[in-house]
């Protein structure tokens, strides 16, 4: 049930108010050797590490993986007015203020054993900005 104070609240204000998560300087990728605390007869093992931003992940019918990387939406308009300067400022919040490697890399487990021992650029330059809405 709503409660008509918390419509008037939304009519009361011009533009939308938008929260945005901060990136926590402060955490850091697990150090070597550190694994994800499992129930009891079952392991973690890392497929693959050193990803850079991974947005999503397909397993194919060989089992291969594809990891799609990419950090932040096309600039196309980069630096189009005030536009521009709140998306800056939205994507340094987030920690997405860096350059985006926007690909695909394929990974393969050769010898079967949970690791990813080869890691190809599948597709490289690609812009994924309707991908960002998409997952």
């Amino acid at each position: 049930m709503l409660r008509l104070k918390s419509i008037v609240r939304c009519a009361r204000s011009l533009l939308p108010t938008v929260n945005i998560a901060p990136a926590k300087p402060s955490a850091k990728p697990w150090a070597q050797g550190q694994m994800p605390v499992s129930p009891a007869g079952f392991g973690v093992t890392p497929f693959a590490t050193g990803l850079d931003h991974p947005r999503w992940i397909a397993t194919l019918l060989n089992r291969d993986v594809l990891v799609a990387e990419s950090n932040a939406p096309a600039k196309h308009d980069e630096n189009s007015g005030i536009k521009g300067m709140v998306i800056k400022k939205v994507q340094k919040r987030a920690g997405a203020a860096v350059p985006s490697t926007d690909r695909i890399i394929l990974l393969r487990d050769t010898n079967g054993d949970g690791i990813a021992e080869t890691r190809t650029v599948f597709i490289d330059k690609l812009l994924f900005t309707l991908w960002h809405g998409a997952h």
